[in-house]
């Protein structure tokens, strides 16, 4: 068994962008649709000979939903 600890503190810079659809069905229900696209690079790490790598390229999220307002 190998075991080992490391630590690493530095800032990823990266952007996103994102877009929100909502459509009124009736006073008080309403659907939604949001999509986001964000690229925060590549992270290395390297610790005792050993590489760790976390690819934060590309990412997309969406998400979809129904509202009602009382």
């Amino acid at each position: 068994n190998a075991a080992g600890a490391g630590s690493y503190s530095d800032w990823l810079p990266g952007g996103y962008v994102a877009g929100t659809c909502a459509v009124s069905l009736s006073d008080k229900w309403g659907v939604f649709a949001n999509a986001q696209w964000q690229d925060l690079g590549q992270y290395n790490h390297n610790l005792s000979g050993r590489q760790a790598i976390l690819d934060l390229r590309n990412a997309v999220f969406v998400s979809f939903g129904v509202s009602y307002s009382f």
